[in-house]
């Protein structure tokens, strides 16, 4: 009698091996995507930050608040930025130390809720000089961005 020689898997093995897998992924990738996730938001709240960083900077130095968030990337002196009252002043000489702020682009390549962040620069009112996000998503903790 002969003995036959296997050379292969048989379709039992295979599929045994492709359930394993399938369920090794169905673990480990929604722990990959809250990693990705929490990565946008690490970088989103670094972005607010320095934008609040770099307003708080030309208030300390000239005593009034940017016009504009592009007057705080200017590379030459804005001729005027706001006083509290929300009420445009000729920004004194030698005060502004800017640019405050390098160019910044607010795309982010990782999660697709962040790639771009729409912010808010409040000039009038009782809140001016505030840098806010205009997201209403909620992030890994539960927390609306927009109270960030």
């Amino acid at each position: 009698m002969r003995q036959r020689i296997r050379s292969g898997f048989t379709l039992v093995e295979l599929l045994i091996v492709i359930i394993v897998i399938s369920i090794l992924a169905s673990i480990a990738i929604p722990k990959f995507n809250n990693a990705w996730r929490a990565s946008s938001e690490s970088r989103l709240r670094a972005n607010l930050h320095e934008y609040r960083s770099a307003i708080e900077r030309f208030h300390n130095d000239t005593g009034l608040y940017p016009a504009t968030v592009a007057n705080i990337r200017s590379q030459t002196s804005p001729a005027t930025g706001l006083d509290s009252a929300g009420v445009s002043v000729a920004i004194p000489s030698g005060s502004w130390q800017g640019p405050y702020m390098k160019f910044y682009s607010s795309t982010s390549a990782i999660y697709p809720a962040y790639r771009s962040p729409s912010y808010t620069y409040v000039v009038t009112g009782s809140e001016i000089g505030k840098f806010t996000l205009n997201m209403n998503w909620l992030d890994l903790n539960g927390v609306n961005l927009r109270t960030w």
